[in-house]
């Protein structure tokens, strides 16, 4: 009977064990629980559970920006897509067809394709902007904010070539922000926390950060920072900055000093958000001063809406703070 019950005890260990009896499995208890505390933490830091108010800063400044790039094109719009407009739906198709590039065109929507007459090019830049007004307001729920972001795409494509990294930072930002939203929403009536709003935050996140650094990154591997040149480069390319600095800035310590504060503010701001849990708020600040001088030194103001609205998802809400992923 003892040599028994030791059996059936060596029985039972090798399951809980990981032994290689008979009885028993050859997956290690350690092994089977470290995957699922990974799984764990990946799907909290994905889907874990957000009240939408928490993106009220984020939702303005898209709706914003979504705003700003419908207004941008309010005295251009017959002069460039009308019928006899300089990318006409005719004058595209020959571009399109003496460039070579009918397979990156194929994937190009838009609604505005064959759409040539002065009114419905006027109406369809009117109903973005005022729908983009109710987004920020919290009006209409998904269904406006998936008006708002296929009329962007459709002005966005129909100048496909001409768009730059503002129209791609809008068109993530407004789909990251269609994901949190609950289908019906209201200002008045705080919503409960739910898995797809930590999703479409997350998002916003992850997309901002990668923008960002992206754009630090390009201009690390060039040669024109740090020297006062780089600085001088982002001001002329401003359609409306006329005020010649190149004697302050280009060759000179003062030049030097502004490319990096450039380069090294999202550094900075990125670094406390991410790794500085008790100063977030500083951090988000930083990066609100970053974006602001990409908005005023470059002239472009849609990318400097877009990244703020991408960065001020990070701000904290009023649902219980999220444990910090490490």
């Amino acid at each position: 009977m003892k040599a028994e019950r030791r059996n059936r005890g060596k029985g039972v260990r090798s399951v809980s064990g990981g032994s290689n009896s008979p009885g028993g499995s050859n997956v290690p208890v350690g092994s089977s629980s470290a995957s699922q505390e990974k799984l764990d933490l990946w799907e909290r830091f994905w889907f874990a559970p957000h009240s939408s108010q928490s993106l009220g800063p984020a939702r303005w400044l898209l709706s914003l920006a979504a705003v700003y790039f419908a207004l941008s094109f309010s005295g251009e719009l017959t002069s460039w897509f009308a019928r006899d407009g300089v990318l006409s739906t005719e004058r595209l198709g020959r571009l399109v067809s003496s460039t070579g590039v009918e397979g990156a065109a194929r994937w190009q929507f838009s609604l505005l394709y064959g759409a040539s007459p002065p009114w419905v090019l006027r109406l369809v830049a009117a109903t973005i902007a005022l729908g983009a007004l109710g987004v920020g307001f919290g009006i209409g729920g998904r269904w406006l904010l998936a008006l708002v972001w296929v009329g962007c795409i459709s002005l966005a494509n129909r100048e496909w070539f001409l768009a730059g990294p503002g129209e791609l930072a809008l068109a993530a930002g407004l789909l990251s922000l269609w994901v949190a939203t609950p289908g019906r929403w209201s200002m008045r009536v705080p919503p409960a926390p739910r898995p797809l709003v930590g999703l479409g935050r997350r998002m916003l996140q992850v997309h901002g950060v990668t923008m960002i650094l992206g754009a630090v990154a390009i201009q690390f591997s060039s040669g024109a920072w740090f020297t006062g040149e780089g600085i001088i480069r982002v001001m002329s390319s401003h359609p409306y900055f006329r005020i010649d600095l190149t004697s302050w800035f280009l060759g000179t310590s003062l030049g030097q000093v502004a490319d990096g504060i450039v380069v090294l503010l999202p550094l900075l701001g990125i670094g406390l958000i991410l790794f500085s849990p008790s100063h977030v708020r500083w951090g988000v600040a930083l990066m609100g001063l970053y974006c602001l001088l990409v908005a005023s030194l470059s002239g472009n103001v849609l990318l400097g809406l877009a990244w703020g609205g991408m960065i001020a998802a990070f701000l904290p809400g009023p649902s219980p703070r999220e444990e910090e992923i490490g």
